[in-house]
């Protein structure tokens, strides 16, 4: 999916000038350096275009193409010579005053080529996530109070489809995909659960994974409470080999945190822990993650313990490599607030008073974030370091 791309030049620049800087900029579908080639532009059928201001004295002109388009936001982008930002500095003031949403963005000329085609590249992922479907299997969690989202507003903003799966379900669906579930070749270090309540847990991830295919969803999210307090099984051993196979999967019926991995899936390709804050250090600018599933997929080793809060059933204590990270979380009503930075896992812990799986992440933001603006409690864990590329495609997604 590629977007429109409209160069802008002054009635004045030289031939030679507009060539040079067409050379740097590849796919331009439409060249405007007077109103007459405007009659040539004809119609864009897309919402959103990249308008490349290529010098100073073509405000009029981009003026005059938005009176005859229909677009609903656009990049202004702009390089470092011939008065480009000041000219996309006015444009993007002007479009503001029309209700028409814009952002800059400058970059040096020899970069002019690579930008567009990781603009491309965004709106191939934006355009991926539109086709996805969330499940969520009972309901969030009555603790998520600052979770929750207008779920028409998020399928506005990003194309994706919030469903409800009656909690139900779980019990009623036909198991299938045994297959998939086996090739994990699931070897935990240690056991300390019972043989009954290993086989109750893998029930529930078979059950699991026979919704993802019958109701065809790409992401989900438990209310795993629910289930162990219903059943005395815990979902925790499900989620992590979904997790494991690619298929985003949160707990606590968390909206906010499930799209968060799903977003980061499709955009890096990367498996994610969702986990607990638990534990801030400002002196040393670390922070504690704890939960009790883990993807088998992230860490080096792991035991099969019972459940934290419960004592009950299965729940994963995982022991990660250390390595640089990125914890992100997008959140908001209609999923438009987010928060992103890059750290590195320090150590692996074992306190008693927390969920079975906990880190320790020295930060490489300040922490004080989580104390006194964080986006909720649940935050999202990738392996590597992916805070640029997240962060651009953020910015680069319209913000109506």
């Amino acid at each position: 999916m590629f977007l429109p791309t409209v160069a802008f030049f002054s009635p004045i620049a030289g031939e030679s000038l507009v060539n040079r800087i067409l050379d740097r900029l590849d796919g331009v579908d439409f060249v405007v350096r007077s109103e007459k080639d405007l009659d040539a532009v004809g119609s864009i059928e897309k919402s959103r275009a990249i308008l490349f201001v290529g010098t100073g004295g073509t405000e009029q002109l981009v003026a005059s193409f938005m009176e005859r388009v229909a677009l609903e936001s656009t990049i202004l982008l702009a390089h470092t010579g011939n008065n480009s930002l000041p000219a996309a500095m006015e444009v993007r003031a002007y479009l503001e005053q029309h209700g028409v949403d814009s952002e800059i963005r400058q970059v040096s000329m020899d970069e002019l080529g690579d930008t567009v085609q990781v603009f491309n590249h965004y709106e191939e992922v934006f355009k991926d996530l539109q086709d996805k479907r969330i499940g969520v299997i009972g309901t969030p969690s009555p603790w998520l109070i600052a979770s929750q989202v207008n779920r028409k507003a998020v399928e506005r903003k990003w194309g994706i489809e919030i469903v409800d799966v009656p909690f139900s379900k779980l019990k009623t669906v036909e198991p299938v995909g045994e297959d998939s579930l086996d090739t994990l070749e699931i070897m935990p270090n240690s056991t300390k659960v019972k043989d009954s309540e290993l086989r109750s847990a893998y029930e529930i991830a078979y059950s699991l994974l026979a919704l993802v295919k019958k109701e065809n969803l790409d992401a989900l999210t438990l209310e795993c409470f629910r289930l162990v307090e219903t059943t005395n099984v815990t979902g925790c051993l499900g989620l992590a080999a979904l997790n494991s196979l690619g298929i985003p999967a949160g707990c606590e019926g968390d909206i906010p945190a499930t799209f968060t991995m799903l977003l980061a899936k499709v955009l890096t390709g990367e498996t994610s822990f969702m986990a607990n804050v638990v534990e801030i250090d400002k002196s040393e600018n670390t922070l504690t993650l704890a939960h009790c599933t883990v993807p088998f997929s992230l860490v080096e080793d792991f035991d099969f313990v019972t459940h934290y809060e419960t004592d009950k059933s299965v729940g994963i204590r995982g022991q990660f490599a250390k390595s640089d990270v990125t914890l992100l979380k997008v959140s908001g009503s209609d999923l438009s607030n987010y928060w992103v930075s890059s750290g590195v896992i320090e150590a692996n812990l074992s306190k008693k008073e927390a969920c079975r799986t906990q880190i320790r992440i020295r930060l490489d933001s300040p922490v004080d974030y989580f104390l006194d603006h964080s986006l909720a409690n649940h935050h999202i864990l990738i392996l590597g370091l992916h805070t640029k590329e997240i962060r651009a495609f953020l910015e680069h997604i319209p913000k109506s």
